[in-house]
């Protein structure tokens, strides 16, 4: 009986306040200084509400609920307090204490999230293919270039679009680390031009080696 006069006074004083607001602003008599701000029951900084909680750390409030709701189920924070709002509807709230095991929680979960996504990230990375292409055709059969790409089809559109001609001739999945020994493989075969350029006078024979020593690595995985 007590809460539903409270929740019938505070109404009243919400429709005082407007019709006070309308007509000091028709008599050009308003002075905000004169009212100050409603303060919402969380404004203490006691409690916080899903509200709050999205305006202060820029979340959805959808994100709050439900990284709440996890955490009480993982029995990490207790019960949830019930507090009336400005508009005499209940609200569920965080304590202080409930507050800062909520961040604690975000900051441990963004942490986690983070770095698996980088060793996600670093393991796509280490993983490729070893490429050979024909730099030039129409100018030589036996000028190509070779390297360990994670992206071989943006790898090969960048090459294409400096050298239009350009021919994939070779490619076979492999690990980064495995670049430096199969660019002196390549080396072996011809004359080193520059990083990653050779001219090898026999490039068929050159792939058909590659091809063996491939078959004989995926052998003993």
């Amino acid at each position: 009986m007590i809460q539903e006069l409270e929740i019938r006074y505070n109404l009243y004083l919400d429709r005082v306040f407007l019709l006070l607001l309308c007509l000091l602003k028709r008599a050009n008599h308003f002075d905000p200084l004169f009212f100050y701000p409603r303060k919402s029951i969380m404004d203490d900084k006691k409690y916080w509400g899903y509200g709050d909680i999205s305006a202060e750390l820029d979340l959805s409030y959808t994100t709050v609920r439900r990284n709440v709701d996890k955490m009480i189920k993982k029995k990490l924070i207790g019960p949830l307090s019930r507090k009336i709002g400005e508009n005499g509807h209940y609200y569920a709230c965080l304590s202080d204490t409930q507050y800062s095991k909520f961040k604690e929680w975000l900051r441990i979960r963004r942490k986690n999230e983070s770095t698996s996504n980088m060793e996600q990230k670093e393991a796509a990375q280490d993983n490729g293919h070893f490429y050979v292409i024909l730099l030039i055709p129409e100018f030589s059969k036996k000028r190509i270039k070779a390297g360990f790409s994670s992206r071989i089809d943006t790898r090969i559109a960048e090459h294409l679009t400096t050298v239009p001609t350009a021919k994939l001739i070779y490619s076979a999945p492999c690990m980064r680390s495995w670049e430096s020994f199969l660019l002196s493989y390549v080396h072996s075969h011809g004359t080193k031009i520059k990083s990653e350029v050779f001219d090898v006078p026999n490039v068929n024979g050159m792939i058909k080696n590659l091809e063996t020593l491939f078959n004989q690595i995926s052998k003993r995985k």
